[in-house]
């Protein structure tokens, strides 16, 4: 619309400094877009002629006043030169200083620099996917040249509206050349992730699309692209983990957007604001953000970025606060939203896979699986840069089944996405921890304890090696190693990986649950080994964090009050274990427990309380026999038994 009105009255922009095309081409570039006709050319033939090269005009002319023969030949040439426009060549001029040999070469040395294991291997990945979407912007470049100049296919305000597409692409595409150019441990970690990140450059040829315009701005297109500028580094440094740099950078880009009048930019600032909200743990400010977003988009007239606003918000609140149906709805209108748009075949494999994921959560898993199947059937045939999306697509169908408990085809899954990981991105990539720890928690679950020690050892290594032992992941690699150990009655070693983990989780912010589960787990190793002195504090603090968290009458603290109180009637301290173990009775008697836990808990009260209440003591210790009995604990039974012998006959 900008171009169009500019066209109409007349109003032509100054050349761009850094244009390299002739000055002879850029006259008649003016003269062919003139208002009055009169001021246009007579023909097409004259505006081609005036567009040849002034040097080869006279080559030409030469060579047919010196050898006539040739006339044919020269005829040819001056056909070629129409068909070939000088500003159609030379199109990769475009990357020098954004991703040309030299920045190549800084990019490797960072990589290599950070000693990370996988680097060599990161920046052979980075460095080819970025190859080939320089290639085909290059390519798309010279296609939209020739549609206007050769092939007379498109119109002035599309070709406009394609080079403006081909330009924010490339602004994204220096970006992320930059920040591989600076990279550090974080940034050669998620460099695929930087790379798939990189927009889809099938939509700069979605004419349809394109014409619908890019909503109401009142901003400069200069002013615009500024700020597209600051939004690509933003979103680069999202993709890098650089949070603090990513948020500063689009909250400026918001800022601006708004004061200039520009929805897209608003829309686009908002939606990468609310992505980083939710990387870090906000949700109830990643849910505001998108929210914000929609509006903005809507406003604007924006219908891609709205789609994507909805999909974002839809993947939030289904798969991140469990409100499943709203975010299926959600996610449902943004893949409607993205057939009208005309949205590329990767982009609705994003959104399946986050239904998919609202879908399993929700407990829909038929409807999940075949939401993922159609997402990986997609991005099979997708390029290679796109392969970290069907390492998500395996990971989401790995979960699905063995939710269905079907472990099996939940084992092929997670396979499929280790063997991937492990080609793209190298066997000691933090990437390939994520579906080797997925492995290991199928393993233990299936009772496979052998197998599920042997991943979740390895997951620990990449991740202690890579991010540091003091990482969230190292953390949650321990509490799954320790829970694989203590199944198999490893308590020395399990109680060894629990404390690690209970360090590193005490310094973390938003990791109490964790926190609790981790102690409780703990302090049962020491209970398992009958050191109930250390046992009992640990059982403390768990209690006391799950009674701030949870409230004095949640299920979740039947566990702690249950081991708190069995402990102190071990240590002897009666008085103390009964309104703990009366606590835990009245809480796990609501809901099914195992027989042997609910035996352990009515044989300690049944101890705690036989000075004061005789009857009701020996009562609960034949309950408590009734269910050692029930779960074949021959040892408790006969523990039971003599102490009941020894009781009654009092």
């Amino acid at each position: 619309m900008q171009l169009t009105t500019s066209v109409l009255g007349g109003k032509i922009d100054a050349t761009p400094v850094r244009t390299s095309v002739p000055l002879h081409v850029r006259r008649a570039i003016l003269r062919a877009l003139a208002v009055e006709p009169s001021q246009r050319f007579e023909s097409m033939d004259a505006m081609l002629a005036a567009l040849a090269p002034t040097d080869r005009r006279r080559r030409t002319i030469f060579g047919a006043l010196a050898v006539a023969g040739v006339a044919a030949t020269v005829a040819g040439g001056i056909v070629w030169a129409q068909v070939k426009p000088p500003g159609c060549e030379g199109a990769d001029r475009h990357l020098v200083g954004v991703w040309d040999e030299a920045t190549k070469e800084r990019a490797r040395q960072a990589f290599l620099e950070t000693g990370q294991p996988y680097a060599a291997r990161a920046a052979e990945t980075a460095t080819a996917a970025l190859d080939e979407y320089a290639a085909t912007w290059v390519a798309m470049r010279r296609e939209v040249c020739e549609a206007s100049l050769v092939h007379h296919e498109q119109s002035p305000l599309l070709l406009d509206r394609r080079m403006a597409c081909l330009d924010r692409h490339l602004d994204q595409l220096q970006a992320t050349a930059a920040l591989f150019s600076e990279a550090d441990r974080e940034v050669v970690q998620r460099a695929a992730v930087a790379v798939e990140g990189l927009p889809d450059l099938k939509a700069c040829a979605d004419a349809e699309q394109l014409m619908q315009g890019n909503g109401r701005s009142l901003a400069s297109r200069e002013e615009v692209a500024r700020l597209e500028g600051i939004l690509a580094h933003a979103v680069a440094k999202r993709h890098a983990a650089k949070y603090a740099a990513a948020q500063g950078l689009a909250e400026r880009a918001l800022q601006e957007g708004r004061a200039s009048g520009a929805p897209a930019i608003e829309a686009r600032a908002l939606i990468t604001l609310g992505q980083i909200a939710a990387d870090q743990g906000r949700f109830e400010q990643a849910v505001e953000l998108h929210t914000r977003a929609i509006a903005a988009a809507e406003a604007g007239g924006v219908d891609p970025l709205r789609g994507q606003a909805m999909a974002e918000l839809g993947l939030v609140l289904g798969g991140l606060q469990q409100r499943h149906a709203e975010g299926e709805r959600l996610l449902q209108l943004a893949a409607a939203t993205d057939l009208r748009v005309g949205a590329g075949p990767i982009e609705q494999a994003r959104r399946d896979i986050s239904l998919g994921i609202v879908r399993t959560a929700r407990g829909e898993h038929e409807g999940a699986r075949q939401t993922l199947l159609a997402a990986v059937e997609v991005l099979r045939a997708a390029p290679a840069s796109s392969r970290l999306l069907l390492i998500a697509a395996f990971n989401a169908l790995g979960s699905l089944e063995d939710k269905r408990g079907r472990a099996e085809a939940a084992r092929r899954y997670f396979g499929d996405a280790l063997a991937l990981a492990e080609d793209r991105l190298g066997p000691d990539h933090p990437d390939v921890a994520s579906v080797l720890n997925n492995i290991g928690v199928l393993e233990w679950r299936a009772g496979r304890a052998e197998q599920a020690i042997a991943a979740l050892e390895r997951a620990l290594d990449i991740r202690v090696r890579t991010l540091g032992p003091d990482h969230p992941e190292s953390a949650t690699s321990r509490m799954n190693l320790g829970n694989a150990l203590l199944d198999v009655e490893q308590y020395e070693r399990a109680s060894g990986f629990y404390e690690q983990a209970v360090a590193a989780l005490r310094r973390l912010p938003g990791s109490d649950r964790d926190l609790i589960d981790t102690l409780y787990n703990l302090a049962i190793c020491h209970h398992m080994r009958e050191d109930f002195a250390a046992a009992a504090p640990i059982f403390e603090e768990a209690l006391r964090r799950g009674q701030a968290i949870f409230g004095p009458d949640d299920a979740e603290l039947a566990y702690p009050l249950h081991g708190l109180g069995v402990a102190l009637v071990e240590l002897g301290r009666l008085d103390e274990a009964r309104p703990l173990l009366e606590r835990a009775l009245a809480i796990r008697t609501r809901k099914d427990v195992r027989p042997v836990d609910l035996g352990e808990l009515r044989f300690a009260l049944a101890r705690a309380v036989v000075a004061r209440d005789r009857p009701r003591a020996l009562k609960l210790a034949s309950e408590a026999r009734t269910d050692y009995a029930g779960d074949h604990a021959d040892a408790e039974v006969s523990r039971v038994d003599a102490w009941l012998l020894a009781h009654v006959e009092r």
